[in-house]
């Protein structure tokens, strides 16, 4: 299990996942108001013990400065890697990326066109416009993203004191 931090925007929104040392600094430098720390875990120096913060507040409004692109391991993460079509669990080498439209038909490489696919439904698939879909693609938000591909790695305290400031997120990722 990693520590992680969730860095807010001044309006309390979820910006991103920090490792804890980037967090700290964001603290020390008082680019950032913390809101939670850590309980149990802290960073020692030679003469100080310091408490890790879990929750940072920006001193500043700042827009969405991540773009949500649909990168083939985004759309992994987006469909649990699951094939869209048949609904098996894959792995990372068993799965593809598949466009709904075909390229060759004039299908982009966009967020509602791209599902993941197994070898086997690809390749019944082919250029064929019309097969039936197990996952409804969609354009996720930015954060649950992130979240959904860090889930697991969060410590159970760290997840526990993050998940009020990202509940909405949460949701999304059930």
């Amino acid at each position: 299990m990693k520590i992680y931090s969730l860095l807010l925007d001044k309006t309390y929104n979820p910006l991103t996942l920090l490792d804890y040392k980037k967090a700290f600094l964001l603290e020390y430098t008082q680019r950032a108001n913390v809101l939670e720390y850590h309980p149990e875990f802290v960073i020692k120096s030679t003469y100080k013990s310091f408490k890790v913060p879990i929750v940072l507040k920006t001193n500043t409004l700042t827009k969405n400065f991540y773009k949500n692109i649909p990168t083939r391991y985004n759309i992994y993460i987006r469909d649990n890697f699951i094939c869209g079509y048949c609904g098996k669990a894959c792995s990372d080498s068993e799965i593809t990326v598949d466009h709904i439209i075909p390229a060759s038909k004039g299908g982009q490489w966009t967020w509602d066109n791209l599902i993941t696919a197994c070898e086997l439904c690809n390749m019944k698939k082919s250029d064929n416009i019309i097969m039936p879909v197990y996952i409804k693609p969609h354009k996720p938000q930015y954060f649950s993203l992130l979240l959904k591909e860090h889930i697991n790695k969060i410590d159970k305290i760290t997840l526990d004191i993050i998940k009020p400031y990202c509940q909405q997120y949460l949701k999304d990722i059930s």
